[in-house]
């Protein structure tokens, strides 16, 4: 609480200069804590002066009496005013800040707006699309947002992109397919297809003329009419069915004829024909009497008269005369039993006498008949594949074997059909004209009546391929193909088993295919028959060209002599250029101060054989990687000797004459050396 006291006159006086801005005495701040409450200042004076006035005349006095008008609210910037009168934080993030022309501007435009309170600060887009972060379905695309991302379904899909289920447009109706087409639903889209009798691509489907294409199945006497995707048959006239089938219609038969009634129907295919009767004439449809008599053709006999009749006509003998008028006789001298034909011969009336013929099977003048010998003269009416057996005055007839009938007539038996064939059981019978052929069935073999199983595998007449081996089977065979091939027999193709890791090889081997096996080769450095491949590398894990330097006996390296004589940084250079990462040998302890010895030959005279030690400082020795000399020495003299400290023999050796232990030497004199490599 900030309180004014009044003062002398000079202090007056200052007051009212700055009376204004100060108050008699503070109010409460009602406007929160992001806002300063300020009196107006209609109160600002009169407070002013009051105070004034009453420090002229009651000296003593302080101006600490309660104001009675409100302050006004002033809010901080980031804050505004809310209904209460208090001071709340502006949401820049959604309202924007104010541009002075009477609308805010938007913030973070392209960035994510971050709201704080009295203020914001903005923080740059993460591309969730990009960066695959997003949960949009598989069948969605991800679009991105100011501080998010939107997913929408692919066409064809439908849902709220984080899950898209396919849409059938089909059952929808959504698809474009032709009216004469099918709609068919796919994963996130659809197919159209014409339907039977349309052509198209299913979007445009055009009827298909079956009848000028002669794609339909319309009966040869029926006509094809054309439908929008099909096609219609129907039976010609003198058909009848369904256009599919058409079958002969008898209009004789069924009465749909037009002849007459003295005439008779004759059905035709597809048609009929009319034709008068005997004693008519006309065209069929329409018949006329006909007077046989006058027209001379009636068969009325000679002594006879004919009367005409309605479509015929009638005879009768003339007096004297007796018969049925188409045959008179006259004293019928055979049917009266006066006549003197034989006993084996017919007797004929004639006018006023009778003749005398022989009965058939007879020969002689009639008076006298003797049997004759159709069979022999070749008179008989037997069938050619029948016997004609001889008779008294006649003759019969009897078929042959194989074929069937009175004698007269005789047709072929069909023995096969009827089942009194002989052939085998695997053979066809086929008949023939008075008997029948047996045939052994494919893959067997015999006269027919007898059938063998044919080995078409042993006489080389199967079709197996080259690489396949064939099984006889009863009537047939089967091929099979040989290891190491594939197919069905006929066809044998060679199987890839290095491909198709069916083979055998060991593990550090290579497989090659071979036409219907396979070849294992042991890798470099391997030896062994492919299928079993032994390691014979003496440093295996080492960098090429150390595969058979020799493996210290801890196993952490691999070390190898050379004996050309080389002075100390040649050869800690040809170390190197032997084998990639190789240096002279460092000896870290007494195992491999003896694998290292083992590699020197023992000569009588005098050889240094280089080692990767170094003399930076008289008397101090170091390894070429850094390492110290402080584990483990082998210098010349007990328990390892000393180190020596001559500056001009600043390179180390192992002197290989009689005890080997390391000796200083002169860096630039020639020896032999001992290269190594670090296992990993």
């Amino acid at each position: 609480m900030v309180q004014v006291t009044c003062g002398k006159w000079a202090v007056a006086a200052l007051l009212l200069v700055l009376g204004m801005s100060i108050p008699g005495k503070a109010q409460e701040n009602s406007c929160g804590q992001y806002g300063r409450c300020a009196p107006p200042l209609t109160f600002q004076l009169p407070n002013l002066f009051g105070c004034y006035f009453y420090n002229l005349f009651v000296f003593g006095g302080s101006c600490n009496t309660q104001p009675t008008t409100t302050c006004q609210c002033v809010c901080l910037n980031g804050f505004s005013q809310d209904a209460g009168g208090n001071c709340v934080d502006i949401n820049e993030c959604a309202v924007g800040i104010p541009s002075g022309l009477g609308s805010n501007l938007q913030v973070c435009v392209g960035d994510i707006c971050v709201n704080t309170v009295g203020g914001y600060y903005c923080t740059p887009d993460l591309d969730e699309c990009t960066l695959g972060t997003n949960n949009c379905a598989e069948n969605a695309t991800c679009t991105n947002t100011v501080g998010s991302f939107s997913c929408s379904c692919l066409p064809g899909f439908s849902g709220n992109g984080t899950a898209c289920d396919n849409v059938d447009e089909c059952s929808l109706g959504t698809d474009n397919c032709a009216e004469n087409a099918t709609c068919t639903d796919t994963v996130g889209s659809f197919s159209c297809s014409c339907l039977p009798g349309f052509t198209g691509d299913g979007t445009t489907c055009n009827d298909v003329d079956e009848c000028s294409l002669g794609t339909d199945n319309c009966a040869e006497n029926a006509t094809c009419t054309n439908t929008v995707g099909s096609f219609s048959c129907s039976c010609l006239p003198g058909f009848t069915g369904d256009g599919i089938k058409c079958n002969d219609l008898d209009e004789c038969s069924l009465g749909t004829d037009n002849c007459a009634e003295n005439a008779t129907c004759k059905d035709t295919v597809g048609s009929f024909s009319c034709s008068c009767l005997p004693g008519f004439t006309g065209n069929g449809t329409t018949c006329n009497d006909v007077d046989e008599c006058s027209l001379g053709t009636d068969n009325c006999a000679e002594n006879a008269t004919c009367t005409d009749t309605v479509g015929s006509f009638s005879c009768s003998c003339l007096p004297g005369f007796t018969g049925n008028g188409t045959k008179c006789n006259n004293l019928d001298e055979c049917s009266l039993g006066t006549d003197n034909c034989a006993e084996n011969a017919t007797c004929t009336d004639t006018v006023g006498s009778f003749s005398c013929s022989c009965l058939p099977g007879f020969t002689g003048d009639g008076i006298k008949c003797n049997d004759l010998d159709e069979c022999s003269l070749g008179r008989d009416n037997c069938a050619e594949n029948a016997t004609c057996t001889e008779a008294v005055g006649s003759f019969s007839c009897s078929c042959l074997a194989g074929f069937t009938g009175e004698g007269t007539t005789c047709a072929n038996l069909d023995e096969c059909s009827l089942g009194r064939d002989n052939c085998a059981e695997n053979a066809t019978c086929t008949d023939t004209v008075g008997s029948f052929s047996c045939s052994c069935l494919a893959g067997f073999t015999g006269d027919g009546t007898t059938c063998a199983n044919l080995d078409e595998c042993s006489l080389g007449t199967d079709n197996c391929a080259e690489n396949a081996t064939c099984t006889d089977t009863v009537g047939s065979f089967s091929c099979s193909c040989l290891a190491g091939f594939t197919g069905d027999g006929t066809t044998c193709a060679n199987l890839d088993e290095c491909s198709l890791g069916t083979d055998n090889c060991a593990e550090n081997a290579t497989c090659t295919d071979t036409v219907g096996s396979f070849s294992c080769s042991c890798l470099p450095f391997f030896t062994g028959d492919g299928i079993t491949c032994v390691d014979t590398r003496t440093c295996p894990g080492g960098p090429p060209g150390s595969e058979f330097w020799v493996k210290s006996s801890d196993g952490t390296k691999c070390f190898q002599f050379f004996s050309d004589q080389l002075d100390y940084a040649s050869a800690k250079t040809q170390c190197s250029t032997n084998v990639t990462g190789s240096t002279l040998a460092i000896i870290l302890s007494e195992s491999q101060n003896s694998d290292v010895e083992g590699l020197i030959p023992n000569v009588t005279t005098s050889v240094k054989n280089w080692i990767g030690l170094e003399q930076s400082t008289p008397g101090t020795w170091a390894w070429l990687d850094g390492s110290s000399t402080a584990g483990y020495i082998n210098w010349d003299g007990n328990n390892g000797g000393t180190a020596p400290s001559n500056a001009d023999k600043a390179c180390g050796a192992i002197n290989n004459k009689q005890i080997k232990k390391w000796k200083e030497q002169t860096c630039s004199e020639p020896g032999q050396y001992i290269c190594e490599v670090i296992l990993p």
